[in-house]
């Protein structure tokens, strides 16, 4: 928080500022840790607000912050009474990695002195196999119900399974990174049939599922144990990267999913070779957010893969339409070894967006590259593609 410049108000100026306002503005600082310490030292007003901010999200990146931490919590009734107030964990132990030690004992530490921790998110840092203890530790979360695994390594699918179930209350859970099994690259019948009959919570009432990993290899069969499982029976929004191999599989995943989803978001490609999925069994979807690829919004490919992405949407509920366009500027600038579309390749297109499975849509979002010289080229070209919406007066650019 840089004052350079600035004059402080006179203390009669201060004095008619409501202590509300003060916090208000306090509470934008909350992803900025430096200026909340600040903040802190100000003043006795500002103290119990800025503390409050401070250990609502708690980061760890080493072993000796959680033994400091640990220190000091089991010393001072206040360190205690602040940690109760944490809602989010992130462990991180990219750092650990190379000196053989892992973040695992962290939650077995902390699980306890956090009663209403939320949000837990646990990169590179469980070992492999897992503690007793740690299972242990997972019972004490008994609210958390927002869980993200990036880039840990499990032994097989069944203990992924015992970690799921570890969290009553768990609602969204985000598979990221580098995520990966040290002893089964598929899961087993048994993990299926296993997950399929359990009657834990986990099981039916999880409403938010993210699939981001970086391992492509691993996607088929992870998304191949959610189909099989229970997981899916309930999920109300999924997030999701797509390949073209992935497709099939991801395919039978909205399918076993149905009419419970309601929104979908398909996030970066891991590859070029992109294509979109079938969400003719979504019919109760609200808002899709739809990605272009990494190819001209003027080739023919572009257009023929929003025509096939669009078609497959038979939800009468349709509000809202996110179209993120190429993440480059490279992607705008059309290739010699394409054909870029004319009229004629539009007229599919325009009818499968006119169908009356459109008519409850309000809002279409674009999202166009900020390269100011090839913005007014990207708003030519989407005023084409969507010309039957535009003039709906329903398409706005971001």
């Amino acid at each position: 928080m840089s004052v350079d410049g600035l004059q402080p108000l006179s203390p009669i100026l201060a004095a008619r500022i409501p202590v509300e306002l003060h916090l208000e503005i306090i509470g934008w600082l909350a992803c900025d840790r430096h200026s909340l310490h600040i903040c802190a030292m100000v003043s006795r007003t500002w103290y119990p607000h800025s503390v409050h901010l401070l250990y609502e999200k708690v980061d760890i990146g080493a072993l000796n912050t959680v033994s400091s931490m640990a220190q000091s919590a089991f010393k001072h009734e206040r360190v205690r009474h602040n940690l109760v107030g944490t809602l989010a964990l992130d462990l991180d132990g990219a750092s650990e990695i190379n000196s053989g030690r892992t973040l695992e004992s962290a939650l077995v530490v902390l699980a306890s002195l956090m009663p209403s921790l939320q949000k837990l998110t646990l990169r590179q840092c469980l070992p492999c196999p897992l503690h007793t203890s740690f299972y242990a530790a997972l019972r004490a979360c008994k609210n958390v119900t927002d869980l993200t695994l990036c880039g840990v390594v499990l032994e097989n699918y069944r203990v992924l399974f015992r970690v799921l179930c570890g969290f009553p209350q768990l609602r969204r859970v985000a598979f990221e990174g580098n995520l990966r099994f040290s002893h089964a690259t598929s899961p087993s019948p048994v993990d299926s049939v296993l997950l399929r009959r359990s009657k834990h919570p986990t099981s039916c009432e999880l409403r938010h599922l993210r699939i981001s990993v970086s391992n492509k290899a691993l996607v088929i069969p992870l998304v191949q144990w959610l189909v099989d499982s229970s997981l899916h029976t309930s999920i109300e929004s999924l997030e999701t990267r797509v390949a073209d191999k992935h497709v099939t599989v991801l395919n039978e995943l909205l399918q076993a999913i149905g009419p419970s989803l309601v929104h979908f978001r398909e996030l970066v490609a891991l590859n070029k070779k992109f294509a979109h999925l079938d969400l003719r069994h979504n019919t109760s979807l609200q808002t899709i957010e739809l990605y272009s690829g990494h190819r001209s919004l003027t080739d023919i490919e572009t257009v023929l893969q929003l025509t096939r992405a669009l078609a497959s949407v038979g939800s009468p509920r349709l509000t809202r339409i996110v179209l993120k366009c190429g993440d480059h500027p490279g992607s705008w600038k059309p290739s010699a070894n394409v054909r870029a579309f004319d009229t004629a390749d539009l007229i599919p297109l325009h009818a499968v967006i006119g169908r009356p499975v459109f008519d409850a849509l309000r809002v279409v979002q674009v999202v166009v590259c900020r390269k100011r010289s090839q913005d007014v080229v990207a708003v030519m070209t989407i005023n084409r593609l969507l010309a039957p919406w535009c003039a709906r007066g329903i398409v706005s650019f971001i």
